[in-house]
Protein backbone atom coordinates (compact mmCIF):
# COMPACT_ATOMS: atom_id res chain seq x y z
CA UNK A 1 0.00 0.00 0.00
CA UNK A 2 1.28 3.47 -0.86
CA UNK A 3 0.34 5.95 1.87
CA UNK A 4 0.39 9.74 1.63
CA UNK A 5 -0.43 12.17 4.42
CA UNK A 6 -2.12 15.48 3.65
CA UNK A 7 -2.08 18.62 5.75
CA UNK A 8 -2.71 22.31 5.50
CA UNK A 9 -3.78 25.29 7.56
CA UNK A 10 -4.03 28.18 5.11
CA UNK A 11 -6.66 28.84 2.44
CA UNK A 12 -5.58 28.77 -1.19
CA UNK A 13 -7.19 31.03 -3.79
CA UNK A 14 -10.21 31.56 -1.54
CA UNK A 15 -10.71 27.84 -0.95
CA UNK A 16 -10.74 26.05 2.39
CA UNK A 17 -8.11 23.43 3.22
CA UNK A 18 -10.69 20.67 2.65
CA UNK A 19 -11.45 22.09 -0.80
CA UNK A 20 -7.72 22.29 -1.53
CA UNK A 21 -7.42 18.60 -0.57
CA UNK A 22 -10.12 17.72 -3.13
CA UNK A 23 -8.33 19.68 -5.84
CA UNK A 24 -5.01 18.06 -4.88
CA UNK A 25 -6.59 14.59 -5.17
CA UNK A 26 -7.71 15.49 -8.69
CA UNK A 27 -4.22 16.77 -9.51
CA UNK A 28 -2.78 13.43 -8.32
CA UNK A 29 -5.19 11.51 -10.53
CA UNK A 30 -4.18 13.65 -13.51
CA UNK A 31 -0.55 12.68 -12.88
CA UNK A 32 -1.04 8.93 -12.48
CA UNK A 33 -1.33 8.76 -8.69
CA UNK A 34 -4.76 7.23 -8.06
CA UNK A 35 -6.29 7.70 -4.58
CA UNK A 36 -8.53 4.82 -3.57
CA UNK A 37 -8.95 5.26 0.19
CA UNK A 38 -9.32 8.51 2.12
CA UNK A 39 -9.44 8.95 5.88
CA UNK A 40 -11.72 11.31 7.68
CA UNK A 41 -10.45 14.84 8.17
CA UNK A 42 -8.85 15.75 11.49
CA UNK A 43 -8.16 19.13 13.06
CA UNK A 44 -4.76 19.36 14.75
CA UNK A 45 -3.21 22.03 16.95
CA UNK A 46 -0.26 23.63 15.17
CA UNK A 47 3.29 23.20 16.43
CA UNK A 48 5.91 25.88 15.88
CA UNK A 49 5.24 29.55 15.21
CA UNK A 50 1.76 30.94 16.01
CA UNK A 51 -0.62 29.86 13.24
CA UNK A 52 -4.07 28.38 12.63
CA UNK A 53 -4.88 24.75 13.42
CA UNK A 54 -4.16 22.20 10.70
CA UNK A 55 -6.51 19.92 8.83
CA UNK A 56 -4.98 16.48 8.25
CA UNK A 57 -5.91 13.33 6.37
CA UNK A 58 -4.22 10.21 5.01
CA UNK A 59 -4.83 8.56 1.66
CA UNK A 60 -3.91 5.26 0.08
CA UNK A 61 -2.97 5.49 -3.58
CA UNK A 62 -1.92 3.33 -6.49
CA UNK A 63 0.77 4.30 -8.96
CA UNK A 64 3.04 2.67 -11.52
CA UNK A 65 5.64 5.37 -10.87
CA UNK A 66 8.70 5.07 -8.63
CA UNK A 67 8.72 6.47 -5.08
CA UNK A 68 11.13 9.24 -6.15
CA UNK A 69 8.89 10.17 -9.08
CA UNK A 70 5.80 10.21 -6.86
CA UNK A 71 7.56 12.43 -4.32
CA UNK A 72 8.56 14.88 -7.09
CA UNK A 73 4.96 14.97 -8.30
CA UNK A 74 3.71 15.59 -4.75
CA UNK A 75 6.15 18.49 -4.34
CA UNK A 76 4.98 19.91 -7.68
CA UNK A 77 1.36 19.70 -6.54
CA UNK A 78 2.23 21.43 -3.27
CA UNK A 79 3.90 24.24 -5.22
CA UNK A 80 0.93 24.53 -7.62
CA UNK A 81 -1.30 25.01 -4.59
CA UNK A 82 0.77 27.77 -3.06
CA UNK A 83 3.15 25.85 -0.78
CA UNK A 84 6.12 27.96 0.23
CA UNK A 85 8.93 26.45 2.30
CA UNK A 86 9.99 29.46 4.34
CA UNK A 87 10.31 28.22 7.90
CA UNK A 88 10.37 24.93 9.76
CA UNK A 89 6.84 23.97 10.89
CA UNK A 90 5.46 27.11 9.27
CA UNK A 91 1.90 27.59 8.04
CA UNK A 92 1.12 26.11 4.63
CA UNK A 93 -1.64 25.71 2.09
CA UNK A 94 -0.81 22.07 1.38
CA UNK A 95 1.64 19.51 2.70
CA UNK A 96 1.89 16.09 1.03
CA UNK A 97 4.21 13.51 2.59
CA UNK A 98 5.01 10.05 1.31
CA UNK A 99 4.54 7.93 4.45
CA UNK A 100 4.89 4.33 3.27
CA UNK A 101 5.62 2.50 0.02
CA UNK A 102 4.37 -1.10 0.18
CA UNK A 103 6.16 -1.63 3.49
CA UNK A 104 9.59 -1.05 1.94
CA UNK A 105 12.48 0.45 3.90
CA UNK A 106 14.60 3.05 2.08
CA UNK A 107 17.28 5.38 3.37
CA UNK A 108 18.31 6.96 0.06
CA UNK A 109 17.44 8.92 -2.02
CA UNK A 110 14.45 9.37 0.29
CA UNK A 111 13.49 7.89 3.64
CA UNK A 112 10.69 5.34 3.72
CA UNK A 113 8.70 4.94 5.77
CA UNK A 114 8.54 8.62 6.65
CA UNK A 115 10.95 8.86 9.61
CA UNK A 116 8.60 10.78 11.94
CA UNK A 117 5.24 9.31 10.95
CA UNK A 118 5.09 6.78 13.79
CA UNK A 119 5.36 9.58 16.36
CA UNK A 120 2.64 11.82 14.95
CA UNK A 121 -0.97 11.54 16.04
CA UNK A 122 -2.02 13.58 13.00
CA UNK A 123 -0.67 10.79 10.78
CA UNK A 124 -1.47 7.71 12.87
CA UNK A 125 -5.11 8.45 13.71
CA UNK A 126 -6.13 9.10 10.07
CA UNK A 127 -3.95 6.17 8.95
CA UNK A 128 -5.90 3.90 11.28
CA UNK A 129 -9.07 4.91 9.38
CA UNK A 130 -7.78 3.49 6.10
CA UNK A 131 -5.35 0.78 7.26
CA UNK A 132 -6.29 -0.49 10.74
CA UNK A 133 -3.85 -3.41 10.43
CA UNK A 134 -0.86 -1.31 9.30
CA UNK A 135 2.51 -2.20 10.79
CA UNK A 136 5.58 0.01 10.79
CA UNK A 137 8.07 -1.65 8.41
CA UNK A 138 11.01 -0.55 10.59
CA UNK A 139 9.80 -1.47 14.08
CA UNK A 140 7.17 -4.09 13.22
CA UNK A 141 4.79 -2.40 15.68
CA UNK A 142 1.10 -2.35 14.83
CA UNK A 143 -0.70 0.94 14.45
CA UNK A 144 -2.90 0.34 17.50
CA UNK A 145 0.24 -0.04 19.64
CA UNK A 146 1.85 3.05 18.10
CA UNK A 147 -1.27 5.07 18.90
CA UNK A 148 -1.42 3.66 22.43
CA UNK A 149 2.16 4.82 22.91
CA UNK A 150 1.39 8.44 22.02
CA UNK A 151 1.12 10.90 24.86
CA UNK A 152 -2.31 12.00 26.07
CA UNK A 153 -1.37 15.52 24.95
CA UNK A 154 -0.61 14.35 21.40
CA UNK A 155 -3.84 12.39 21.13
CA UNK A 156 -5.94 15.20 22.60
CA UNK A 157 -4.45 17.74 20.17
CA UNK A 158 -6.29 16.12 17.24
CA UNK A 159 -10.05 16.21 16.68
CA UNK A 160 -12.09 14.43 14.04
CA UNK A 161 -13.73 16.99 11.72
CA UNK A 162 -16.05 14.71 9.72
Amino acid sequence: MIIISMGGNLPFAGRSVAETFELALNAMRDRGIIPYRLSRLYQTKAVGPPQPDYINAVIAVQSCRTPVSVLRILHGIEYAFGRQRRELWGARTLDLDLVDWHGQIWSSPLQLPHPRAINRAFVLLPLQDIAPGWQCPVTGREIKDLIAGLSVTDKSSILQVN
